[in-house]
């Protein structure tokens, strides 16, 4: 990866029993979505996704994480992850 600005996407299919607040991780900043409900901001290769951040890469690392939720029965899912590169 080269130094510069990215946008950070990901995918997951919606269900009743995923968490409300799923929290990613980008680059060491948490970002909490609605895994109840579609993502709904892009689609791509007949996916649908969901921005979650924009992240500036100084070195050669992007850090992507998912925590898993911490109430019994919810299941965090994470189908894919999407890395844009937006600018220098």
């Amino acid at each position: 990866m080269s130094p510069g600005r990215y946008r950070v996407w990901s995918t997951w299919v919606e269900f009743p029993n995923r968490p409300a607040n799923a929290t990613y991780t980008v680059n060491g900043v948490p970002v909490t979505v609605d895994q109840r409900a579609a993502p709904s901001a892009l689609v791509d290769a007949g996916r649908p996704w969901a921005a979650l951040a924009d992240a500036t890469v100084s070195g050669t690392s992007l850090v992507v994480s998912l925590s898993n939720s911490p109430i019994v029965g919810e299941q965090t899912i994470a189908d894919g992850v999407r890395i844009q590169r937006i600018g220098n």
